[in-house]
């Protein structure tokens, strides 16, 4: 597409945000319409609001470029896709895709199936970058979801300001790795963020 569409499209989508009032209150989503860094020219993408528009959308693509595989969503917290090469089944993080825009989405089927095309040991080398690129996808390794942070229910830190979340509680000892490569051993006291408000 050529960059005078984009634009155009770009400048609709955001004539008809603001027609529709619809801006977004900071950290929250309130309509279908939003502004969203992240993946794409346009800074105004329309936000996934349904599973099924996913489930289509991912259906569609692996449709086109991975028959024979099915789709699924699963319950993640920490991740958005995953690629099960022994099942031959790709599937979405159902915690996690709501608050994805559709080229988002989009974009994170494309990695998954890149991952399939490459194999079940080629993690995130040249050989998944160049299926990747093939495919179309302009996306990083990965992609930061700051919903998936403030889900996480566990929150320690270090002295030193280093602070790790998760999203269930750690049952062995944990220690804060870049101070134990300084030789520094500091042991995380988990806190439960429920219970603290």
């Amino acid at each position: 597409m050529s960059d005078i569409t984009d634009f155009s499209r770009s400048l609709w989508r955001r004539e008809r945000c603001e027609a529709r009032n619809c801006e977004p209150r900071k950290g929250v989503s309130t309509s279908r319409w939003g502004i969203r860094p992240g993946i794409g020219r346009s800074a105004y993408h329309r936000l996934v609001t349904t599973i099924d528009e996913a489930q289509r959308r991912a259906t569609h693509l692996m449709g086109r470029h991975l028959p024979g595989w099915s789709f699924g969503f699963d319950h993640a917290r920490s991740r958005i896709g995953c690629c099960h090469h022994a099942e031959r089944r790709i599937t979405l993080s159902r915690n996690l895709v709501g608050h994805l825009s559709v080229d988002e989405v989009d974009q994170v089927v494309l990695h998954e199936i890149a991952h399939a095309l490459a194999g079940p040991k080629v993690g995130h080398g040249p050989a998944w970058r160049r299926r990747a690129r093939a495919l179309g996808y302009t996306g990083q390794r990965t992609m930061p979801v700051p919903e998936a942070r403030q889900q996480a229910r566990w929150r320690a830190s270090c002295p030193r300001g280093h602070e790790y979340l998760r999203h269930r509680r750690p049952s062995r000892q944990s220690f804060c790795g870049p101070c134990m490569k300084q030789g520094d051993s500091f042991e995380l006291d988990w806190q439960d963020q429920r219970a603290n408000g």
